[in-house]
């Protein structure tokens, strides 16, 4: 099986250096495009956890919540 070079991008910033503003910005485009509502609602779910992990890293308790209860 081959990964989609987006979701391979976007591991690379999440282990990495840790970007959650550009890992949500990689799934976010490609979570747009994809046709397959299965497969919209996975990459939409990170595209989540990133930018919750986000809200937290700036101290946005609220949008930490709001982001990873949805």
């Amino acid at each position: 099986m081959r990964y989609p070079e987006a979701y391979i991008e976007y591991l690379a910033h999440f282990h990495g250096p840790r970007d959650w503003f550009e890992c949500h910005e990689i799934m976010e485009e490609y979570w747009k495009e994809e046709p397959s509502v299965e497969r919209k609602r996975q990459w939409l779910a990170l595209v989540q956890i990133a930018v919750g992990l986000y809200h937290e890293r700036r101290g946005n308790v609220a949008g930490t919540l709001k982001m990873l209860s949805s």
